[in-house]
């Protein structure tokens, strides 16, 4: 089923195998595509209290594909080339028996 014309990449941010010098694992990012998808504004936020930070939520809509399925808070999305975190779990909704599309909640914040 599809929800949009958007495209998105989530990218699954895990550990590697090898360590650094530090003996820390290396992150391994890999870039998943999802077509289908709608993207859409929530809310966008500012605080000038200690600099300008500013807060922009995202919302998107996918069909259920398991690299949607298996997102997580540590992966990272990318939408027409930004960068988004994903903040908390997918959101799975049902239609009657079958699974009929997911959210995820998006947030990039900048300095």
């Amino acid at each position: 089923m599809k929800f949009g014309n958007q495209t998105i990449t989530i990218v699954t941010v895990s550990e590697g195998a090898t360590r650094d010098r530090y003996n820390n694992p290396e992150v391994v990012r890999t870039p998943n595509v999802v077509t289908g998808c709608r993207v859409r504004p929530l809310s966008a936020t500012e605080t000038v209290a200690l600099g300008d930070v500013v807060t922009d939520a995202q919302k998107a809509t996918c069909p259920p594909v398991p690299a949607v399925l298996d997102a997580t808070a540590a992966d990272e999305v990318v939408v027409d080339g930004i960068t988004y975190s994903l903040i908390g779990p997918p959101r799975v909704h049902r239609d009657f028996r079958r699974l009929s599309h997911v959210t995820l909640n998006l947030q990039r914040i900048t300095a």
